[in-house]
């Protein structure tokens, strides 16, 4: 049996998470297991989860995962980088992960791998230097860098591809025996408007909820849609 990691804030859980599980199971067989590393209470950018951890874990065991480990509390804060790497040493250093699942507007696994070996590469940090000091913010000056370098910077102007390259980047420093799995992930990472309902982004979830506008629960599979129905929120 394979077993593969995801690692996640499920900020709340919805119908893509759900997809990816089916996925995952599709590319690996129907006996896969599931292990989520999952932030806390608190998630990227020192934001409260709407939910609490509990809870949000009972709704990934409810609707597939087999098991939900939470990621430290000093990587969820942390950058892309920091948070890539804290959850891919976590199921690293277990050793109970065979595959890392994740989802990204690229799906060429090979691709994100080189763009994270073009990243770590002894040539990077003097391109970027020159592309910072042309007065390029960091993330323009790093996508040119790797342009320049290997022609995939075009990679890096995408939310999902930036954390795929950083997951991948992760899996070679640590030397880890997990082999990536880019699932192609439909929409637009911040999208308010949730204009597929089968693949809605997290941040038009929380829209919907904080706003307190009706809807949001259709766009949570029907399992995660009762518990957090029932609960109460940050």
């Amino acid at each position: 049996m394979v077993t593969a990691g995801i690692i996640c804030e499920y900020n709340p859980l919805h119908r893509g998470h759900l997809a990816q599980f089916r996925r995952t199971r599709q590319a690996l067989g129907a006996d896969a297991a599931i292990v989520c590393v999952m932030s806390g209470n608190y998630v990227q950018r020192g934001e409260p989860a709407v939910f609490d951890k509990l809870l949000r874990a009972r709704a990934a065991v409810d609707c597939g995962a087999d098991l939900v480990l939470e990621l430290p509390l000093g990587a969820c804060l942390s950058s892309a980088e920091g948070f890539a790497l804290g959850a891919v040493e976590l199921l690293d250093r277990l050793g109970v992960a065979d595959v890392l699942s994740f989802g990204c507007e690229c799906e060429d696994a090979e691709l994100l791998r080189q763009a994270a070996e073009c990243l770590e590469g002894e040539d990077f940090p003097a391109a970027l230097r020159r592309n910072l000091d042309r007065g390029l913010s960091f993330p323009v000056a790093r996508q040119q860098a790797v342009q320049e370098l290997c022609g995939l910077g075009d990679l890096l102007t995408r939310p999902n591809n930036i954390l795929a390259v950083e997951y991948c980047k992760a899996l070679g420093r640590l030397s880890s025996r997990m082999k990536p799995l880019a699932l192609h992930r439909p929409g637009e990472y911040n999208d308010l408007q949730a204009p597929d309902p089968e693949n809605p982004s997290a941040a038009a979830v929380r829209h919907l909820l904080l706003a307190g506008e009706a809807g949001w629960q259709d766009l949570l599979p029907p399992d995660a849609a009762g518990l957090f129905a029932a609960a109460p929120r940050y």
